[in-house]
């Protein structure tokens, strides 16, 4: 009697099953196949050892819209006082937790303003501004560690150093817990 009902009522199970399925893996499908903007970089991340100094400062993480998409951005600026053409390097965010490493490319923002509110350095720092967009949908709930990361021209790293912010992914936004 029960594998007559069962039979005949398969096809509200089937929808029901693919149902299920459907909301267990929408967002990894949301965010593998129609995400654009504020991805990571593909590929393994392989730290080398903190090496250098630098100097930075996060001005702001907020949410935007761009392209129709909700993202955080995040702007602030680094480059490393040992190196004398620093603010010409490609810059790198690196959001750290425990077993998870994500890196973004961080575009070149103008500033002009750091060659006249840090005078003892002799380089030109107009180039040492930065923006990064990060999809909060991409991070899994946790606390990530920032680092930035220095490249020259060939993709080597010069300067890669962790510092002490982070961003913490709560369930419905990004949250920057700075000194």
């Amino acid at each position: 009697m029960f594998m007559r009902w069962l039979w005949k009522h398969k096809i509200h199970f089937l929808i029901w099953a693919v149902f299920g399925v459907y909301l267990l893996s929408a967002s990894q499908l949301h965010t593998s196949f129609f995400l654009k903007n504020g991805k990571p970089l593909d590929g393994a991340v392989v730290l080398p050892d903190e090496t250098g100094e630098i100097r930075y400062y996060v001005d702001e993480l907020r949410p935007i819209y761009y392209e129709g998409e909700e993202v955080y951005m995040l702007k602030g600026w680094v480059f490393a006082p040992d190196i004398a053409q620093s603010p010409e390097y490609r810059k790198k965010l690196l959001l750290h937790s425990v077993g998870r490493d994500f890196v973004f490319e961080a575009g070149t923002v103008s500033r002009a303003d750091l060659n006249q509110g840090m005078p003892q350095y002799s380089m030109n720092l107009d180039s040492a501004g930065f923006q990064v967009m990060i999809a909060k949908d991409v991070l899994p709930r946790d606390n990530y560690k920032i680092g930035f990361i220095l490249e020259d021209e060939q993709g080597r790293v010069r300067v890669y150093r962790m510092v002490d912010e982070y961003i913490e992914r709560e369930p419905n936004r990004l949250r920057f817990i700075g000194e």
